[in-house]
């Protein structure tokens, strides 16, 4: 199978007067080595393109049968969404699926804008019911707004008083090095749908100073006990501290480079296909010494047998990924825990 898909995204190097624009986002396969994504040839704008995981619904892949795949699209910032074409779409059997996205600056004003975009996959399983989604971080993109000379102390008095939704002005974007999250793919089994290599970032792991005796992240049954009875609503606790007696899963944490910070805003993401799981994930305040205070989750098991679950940790500033892990839990039906 020499199928891979990506993520384009395209926005604009300039915005009109009225500060409105578009963002592009398209999900496209391929099906040769030598070919590439088709990306924005249209003047002015910028084009990136990011490889994800293969998703079930192209050729010849064996998880066409098990899953059906949807997609949408989210978009954060400092930037005002004028209509909400970002809505999911389906993904099977398809080459390409485009969103187009109209936006305008929140601020007349301003000088520096971001945003980020997220392109998140919807997968059914078909046997199950199961729905679960996987976000994939495109990336967070700074817009520096560059003013006419000699306009830039009249503008915010008279632009951003007399005249709220217009403005005279020309932007360009930074070229900071991209960094974007990859969720774990717990929901593709082919060897080739491996995570990519990390990109570099600003906080990627690199040294335990932070505590010498090292630190464990540690996921463990807050009610109940193996084997998980189908159906039936448990709570994990996940936290980042010292090594807990009968833990699920979990394992070493490599610290992040903490340079002068004493605390860290982390995303905490727990999925399964085979579990239905609230909430998807969560944030939470990682201090540079002792423990992280313990976040929850509700998993309730739908399958029998084993359920698998992945719990991934991503530094919340720029969504690069810290640590993850792959949990695998004995279930039986209930009928037979009566016995």
């Amino acid at each position: 199978m020499n199928e891979k898909d990506y993520a384009n995204k395209s926005w604009p190097g300039k915005l009109p007067k009225d500060w409105e624009s578009q963002i592009t986002v398209e999900f496209q396969r391929t099906y040769r080595p030598e070919e590439q994504p088709t990306s924005s040839n249209i003047n002015g704008n910028i084009s990136r393109s990011i490889l994800l995981p293969t998703v079930p619904g192209g050729e010849g892949n064996p998880d066409n049968e098990l899953y059906e795949a949807w997609a949408s699209v989210e978009v954060g910032g400092d930037i005002e969404l004028l209509t909400r074409d970002a809505e999911r779409k389906s993904l099977d059997g398809q080459v390409s699926v485009k969103w187009t996205i109209p936006f305008k600056l929140k601020s007349t004003a301003t000088q520096r804008a971001s945003f980020t975009l997220i392109f998140k996959v919807h997968l059914r399983n078909k046997k199950t019911g199961v729905w679960a989604i996987t976000p994939y971080h495109l990336g967070q993109e700074a817009i520096v707004v560059d003013w006419i000379p000699g306009t830039r102390g009249n503008a915010y008095l008279l632009f951003g008083l007399l005249f709220p939704t217009f403005s005279l002005g020309a932007i360009g974007f930074s070229r900071q090095p991209l960094s974007f999250a990859r969720m774990s793919n717990f929901l593709l089994k082919a060897q080739n749908n491996q995570p990519l290599p990390p990109q570099a970032g600003v906080d990627t792991p690199l040294d335990k100073a932070g505590t010498p005796e090292g630190r464990h992240v540690n996921a463990w049954l807050v009610n109940g006990q193996l084997p998980l009875i189908v159906d039936r609503k448990y709570q994990v606790g996940v936290n980042i501290g010292s090594l807990r007696q009968n833990t699920i899963g979990g394992g070493a944490f490599t610290e992040p480079n903490w340079r002068a910070k004493t605390e860290l805003e982390l995303l905490i993401a727990l999925n399964s296909l085979d579990a239905e799981v609230t909430p998807e994930w969560t944030t939470a305040i990682l201090p540079r010494y002792g423990d992280m205070k313990t976040v929850f989750f509700d998993v309730v098991p739908k399958q029998h047998e084993n359920i698998k679950l992945s719990l991934s940790i991503y530094l919340k500033r720029d969504s690069s990924l810290l640590e993850k892990f792959h949990l695998r839990l004995p279930t039986i039906r209930a009928a037979a825990a009566r016995r």
